[in-house]
């Protein structure tokens, strides 16, 4: 982020800045210039991958921060390389492994589904659907999604494990204790003491919301 920031806009993707049925920005690329050019920073905070949020992001034709994969690490328009809040996608699955044989519950990861299983889950196109298993810090429930007590369940198992879960506009996304939404606008915040705000659709955005000026 340059120096002449006036202030931070935090925004959820998907049912947010894009689309939750159709994956498309429309009207927002117009509000995000138009905050651009009023010195606002655009920020995304989303369980999307960087894989997914690229091509938004050079949509728009601005500079924008991305918070990927529920908070697990940000990639700053100034920099090369992400600073990792989270785990491994690798360790998140090897302990998916042990969850199962403790709760006996059976659930998917996406990273587990086949390209095809991702576009029916999603609703995706196949590019699309190949971008979103491109996970490098956390992984995604996809089902069972309509059963509260197993969530609850693998949640309170995945809790035991050192793993933080969090629910999204879709599924029951996994990472690293030290991540999340709000611990990465939170670290972003820290760096950049300007007037700040957010918007999301979703129960993981709560911790984001609660950190900006403006939720």
């Amino acid at each position: 982020m340059g120096d002449m920031i006036r202030g931070i806009f935090v925004t959820d993707l998907d049912g947010t800045f894009i689309d939750h049925d159709t994956y498309q920005a429309g009207p927002s690329v117009f509000a995000a210039r138009r905050l651009y050019d009023r010195g606002v920073h655009l920020v995304f905070c989303s369980s999307k991958t960087v894989a997914e949020q690229l091509p938004i992001r050079e949509s728009l034709e601005i500079p924008v921060t991305m918070i990927v994969e529920n908070g697990s690490a940000i990639y700053r328009v100034d920099s090369p390389s992400p600073e990792v809040l989270g785990c491994t996608v690798e360790y998140i699955r090897r302990v998916a492994t042990e969850v199962r044989r403790e709760t006996h519950v059976y659930f998917r990861l996406m990273g587990e589904l086949e390209i095809g299983e991702v576009m029916h889950t999603t609703g995706l196109s196949r590019t699309d659907a190949a971008l979103a298993q491109q996970r490098q810090f956390s992984e995604s429930i996809v089902s069972p999604l309509g059963d509260q007590g197993a969530l609850a369940q693998l949640a309170e198992a995945f809790s035991r494990h050192g793993l933080a879960t969090a629910m999204g506009g879709r599924f029951l996304g996994i990472h690293g204790p030290d991540a999340g939404k709000g611990r990465a606008v939170a670290h972003l915040l820290a760096d950049h003491p300007v007037v700040s705000g957010a918007v999301g659709d979703g129960p993981n955005d709560a911790s984001m919301l609660a950190e900006v000026d403006f939720p």
